[in-house]
């Protein structure tokens, strides 16, 4: 997109993937999914993914669905795509191909299930490409969306191409609210609603085959021919226009704020140990203090309740008073976002995690044991601490009052210069101390000075 060449990173990405879909194919049912030789082939030859994987039809697609989950025609659907697909690279995902020599069976058979009497669909229906299936449950009971479904159709796009179709199959429950926007304008659910927004987007077709959440013995079908509305969505022929663009971001969001957050802890300050981190650069799988050189990892993190906030990151700093520094940090887009009382959540959280036994202990990289040994936070000296863009006119000891924060970090970026100056407030002595350490780090650091600290 900037105009520069790619082919090396492009080779090495290349070389990585194909290292990483061996292990997994290593590790996968061989009746079901590609064998590492199969990929090899793919790589090697430079196959098409979907011409490959219909020349070997090697094995049937067949959604799994739980028996809770099966209303209306969903089961003899699925039994008609059993009947007619091929596999897709592995059984265990949610699509599979219909090859072009079968579609006409597969859409007479779709016609006869439920009854379209629509020619127009129907010969749209029976195009002469290959046609993929993408069967979702895409909501959950509740009627909010599935999130990893949103992947999906992405991920086929890509695989596919455009010149495959997709027919997106969606069994989940759907909100009264959302058929009524579906019924008058689809495109308008899909801009409120991220998960409608890839079935409009990217499918061809869209069959609706759901029960409504709010009352569940009345099932919804809606068998759909959205290639006009994939195109207005997408408007293609815009993005091939562009060419180049410019490396100053147009906006700045809370990921930003993480990142930010993350480089200065991880790679900047000395005497210091990152315990948890919220993507991207980490991960939020367990939480971990160090204590008498032993690092503690808590891998159950309970549940946020009203009266406590499970921070973006945590942060030990040792050395600067008679006990260990932990930062619990919140990250916002924007000062105004930080919730009322928030630092006082944060270390609440904290408290309380502190009531259980962490689950493994271990010397600093070295062997994971179960943990028996409870810690006490009153061992640490806890900050609370806001971060966010800042935006500028902010003052900075209303946010302080507001959000119960000790601390605050507010990031400012300096595009043109490829700049992010951070200044850092604090309410307290002992805090000022702490941005003092964190300003003289960041000073010192040689490879990245980019980044800037002030202290207030």
């Amino acid at each position: 997109m900037m105009g520069s060449s790619t082919a090396e990173v492009e080779k090495k990405i290349l070389d990585k993937n194909i290292k990483m879909v061996n292990f997994l194919a290593n590790k996968a049912k061989t009746g079901s999914n590609f064998t590492p030789s199969e990929w090899d082939e793919i790589y090697s030859n430079g196959h098409d993914v979907l011409d490959y994987c219909v020349k070997k039809n090697r094995f049937k697609f067949k959604k799994k669905i739980a028996e809770k989950s099966i209303s209306g025609k969903v089961r003899l659907f699925n039994l008609l795509v059993q009947q007619y697909s091929i596999g897709l690279a592995s059984e265990d995902l949610p699509f599979g191909i219909i090859s072009k020599i079968n579609r006409d069976k597969f859409v007479d058979g779709i016609t006869k299930l439920y009854q379209i009497s629509d020619q127009g669909l129907i010969n749209s229906l029976k195009s002469k490409k290959d046609l993929i299936v993408c069967m979702l449950k895409g909501f959950k009971p509740g009627g909010d969306d599935n999130r990893p479904d949103r992947g999906a159709l992405p991920l086929i796009s890509m695989l596919a191409g455009e010149t495959v179709e997709i027919l997106t199959f969606v069994y989940g429950p759907i909100l009264a609210s959302n058929l009524e926007t579906l019924d008058s304008d689809i495109n308008k659910l899909a801009k409120k609603n991220g998960l409608w927004q890839s079935f409009v987007g990217l499918s061809d077709f869209i069959i609706l085959d759901a029960p409504l959440k709010e009352n569940n013995s009345k099932q919804i079908t809606r068998i759909m021919n959205n290639i006009d509305n994939k195109k207005k969505y997408l408007k293609r022929s815009d993005i091939r226009n562009i060419v180049m663009i410019s490396n100053i971001p147009n906006q700045y969001q809370e990921n930003d704020v993480d990142t930010i957050i993350h480089v200065i802890f991880k790679y900047i300050v000395s005497n210091c140990f990152e315990g948890m981190c919220n993507p991207p650069g980490g991960d939020w799988s367990g939480l971990s203090v160090i204590y008498n050189d032993d690092e503690y990892r808590w891998l159950s993190l309970p549940r946020v309740s009203s009266d406590c906030k499970r921070p973006d990151h945590v942060i030990e700093i040792f050395n600067l008073f008679d006990r260990p520094v932990i930062l619990s940090i919140e990250s916002k887009e924007t000062a105004n976002d930080l919730e009322l009382n928030v630092g006082i959540q944060l270390k609440r959280y904290l408290e309380y995690l502190f009531d259980f036994v962490p689950s493994t202990v271990r010397k600093q990289h070295d062997e994971w044991k179960i943990s028996n040994k409870k810690l006490k936070y009153k061992d640490y000296l806890l900050f609370s601490v806001g971060a966010y863009i800042d935006t500028g006119n902010i003052n900075s000891n209303l946010i302080l009052e507001r959000s119960k924060c000790d601390m605050l970090f507010a990031l400012k970026p300096i595009p043109e210069k490829n700049e992010w100056v951070i200044t850092m407030h604090a309410n307290k002595e002992n805090g000022k101390i702490v941005i003092d350490y964190l300003k003289s780090s960041v000073h010192a650091c040689k490879y990245f000075n980019n980044i800037k600290i002030e202290g207030k």
